[in-house]
């Protein structure tokens, strides 16, 4: 499998994007995402992670989104 798509095995992350990195309580790749977003933490990128998160949260932010497309807005 392709390392891109096994984040954890990338050996350098200093030209990712920030990330929004959601995790469920019950998420069986918690800890997973947890140990992806402490390596972008340690590589100065900024992550914003909200665990425990219901995943009705990404489609609502999702929902927003799409709706905002074609306005200058930001969610």
């Amino acid at each position: 499998m392709d390392a891109c798509l096994r984040l954890l095995l990338v050996e350098t992350l200093h030209a990712f994007p920030p990330a929004l990195i959601f995790t469920g309580k019950f998420d069986p790749l918690r800890d997973e995402s947890n140990q992806y977003a402490a390596r972008l933490e340690r590589a100065g990128i900024a992550v914003h992670a909200l665990p425990g998160c219901a995943w009705e949260a990404f489609f609502l932010l999702h929902s927003a989104s799409i709706n905002s497309l074609g306005s200058n807005k930001s969610i």
